[in-house]
């Protein structure tokens, strides 16, 4: 008895870290998989994404693509969280409206974060809610 409360126990203690998904920033490459994801990986550009999360990480750019539909204000971020992963739009209008939208990742397994800019200063939001489109297409694959 002792013997299997021991291993359970060894079990619990040693749950494996949740796969991360390896997304290259460009989208060209296919994803990969990874329990670790390194400072290494970051500067070959890619982007970490929970595979878990990749459903909720869907409806929620499903939702900013509506948003933008919407017509946001200037000067305003509209911040969309998905588990671990959130998506920041921010609309600039100094001088022409600009849209970025930026994702961060938060690997919760040693308290750090990964950014990523998806879009950066573009003036027309069908654009953009293309790009968060495609993004959403290549989580899925």
């Amino acid at each position: 008895m002792k013997l299997l409360i021991a291993f359970f126990s060894l079990l619990l203690l040693n749950n494996p870290a949740e796969t991360l998904l390896v997304v290259d920033k460009d989208l060209k490459k296919p994803l990969g998989h990874t329990n670790e994801f390194t400072l290494a990986l970051y500067l070959q550009r890619s982007f970490p994404v929970y595979a878990s999360d990749v459903p909720v990480i869907v409806a929620t750019i499903d939702k900013a693509v509506k948003t933008l539909d919407k017509g946001q204000p200037c000067q305003q971020v509209v911040k969309l969280a998905a588990e671990h992963t959130s998506i920041s739009i921010a609309i600039d209008c100094e001088d022409t409206r600009k849209i970025s939208v930026n994702l961060i990742t938060e690997i919760t397994e040693v308290n750090t974060s990964y950014s990523y800019t998806l879009v950066r200063n573009e003036m027309d939001s069908r654009k953009v809610q293309r790009r968060l489109l495609d993004f959403a297409t290549y989580l899925t694959q």
